[in-house]
């Protein structure tokens, strides 16, 4: 396989300590081949009756563009964010199947998706020995095409994506001090 991938991006400073930033990117995994290809997944039943392990998974691609901003709102307040829109098609996936305990896993091509996400983190010096550290994630992810043989298998166009929750987030707090020995 040859293909060019682009990223660009742009970036402007109003400030010396905070900076607006837009990239665009392209991204893929390349192609793979399953070594239990043409063969039945093992004791499958209801829609995967008869399901015949792919050959090839092709090439799955991304493009995503993204919008952000970074820098210090304050002496004491830093802030970092980003918005970005992604869309992925040929969407390879791993499928489990315990029955075949030869080859547990295979790759397919479930089909196509976009995933809109927003990514803030901060840091917070409230005095000089506590800063408050936190950043906070928002996704929305949605399969928007799948593939005809797996029209009944794989879960339905409209579905979010697996491992990917729609929010989360952490905070962190420290207190630094000195002890005299």
């Amino acid at each position: 396989e040859s293909d060019t991938i682009v990223r660009a991006s742009i970036d402007w400073s109003p400030t010396d300590s905070m900076m607006l930033y837009a990239a665009y990117s392209e991204g893929y995994r390349p192609a793979t081949q399953n070594r239990n290809a043409g063969q039945l997944a093992a004791n499958q039943t209801g829609a995967c009756t008869g399901y015949v392990v792919p050959a090839v998974a092709v090439t799955d691609t991304l493009e995503n563009i993204e919008f952000g901003f970074k820098g210090d709102i304050t002496d004491r307040l830093r802030l970092n964010a980003t918005y970005y829109m992604s869309e992925i098609t040929e969407l390879q996936v791993s499928r489990f199947d315990p029955s075949n305990v030869a080859f547990l896993f295979y790759i397919e091509n479930v089909g196509d998706a976009e995933i809109d996400g927003l990514d803030v983190d901060f840091q917070w010096a409230a005095t000089d020995n506590f800063t408050l550290h936190g950043a906070f994630s928002w996704l929305d992810t949605e399969l928007t095409r799948v593939n005809s043989q797996l029209d009944g298998i794989a879960v339905p166009v409209g579905s979010e994506l697996p491992f990917s929750s729609e929010i989360s987030g952490n905070v962190r707090a420290r207190y630094d001090f000195f002890m005299d020995s």
